[in-house]
């Protein structure tokens, strides 16, 4: 990235990141026909894979809402992660458990929060990227170990 670049400008040059939420530039959510087109009907549209990683997906779903989060599953269990953003920079990674979802075991869930760490700037510019310019995500499969 480029020295003075703001990674969080939205594409009208207001600034989307204010008290750690982008909330000035993200109009609505995708199930009240917000942010994604209705006639979207490709599964990467409806639940957009960011990466693979030793058997884990990592994914937005097309309804999200703030704070900017991803969701870790393995094998029908699943967990997530939001990404607090203060002054555009990310502050906090906050892991939780999905409601009516078993959550990741240990392992499963040690290796979302070694990916989530190491590319916590990268899945923000992939949620503004998804939801707010609406462009699809290609998702990366990770074979090497990130530490």
């Amino acid at each position: 990235m480029k020295a003075g670049k703001n990674p969080f400008m939205g594409a009208s040059g207001i600034n989307a990141v204010v008290c750690g939420s982008l909330r000035p530039i993200f109009a609505g959510n995708a199930h009240r026909g917000g942010l994604l087109p209705a006639y979207s009907t490709r599964i990467n549209d409806l639940m957009p894979k960011l990466y693979e990683y030793f058997g884990l997906i990592v994914m937005f779903y097309a309804n999200e809402h703030e704070p900017v989060h991803v969701h870790g599953k393995c094998q029908g269990r699943e967990s997530k992660a939001e990404i607090i953003i203060l002054e555009g920079a990310v502050v906090e990674i906050r892991y939780l458990p999905v409601a009516g979802r078993e959550p990741l075991e240990l392992r499963e869930m040690q290796y979302f929060q070694e990916l989530v760490g190491f590319r916590a700037s990268e899945i923000v510019q992939k949620w503004i990227d998804f939801f707010v310019l609406h462009k699809s995500i290609k998702p990366e499969r990770i074979t090497r170990r990130l530490k």
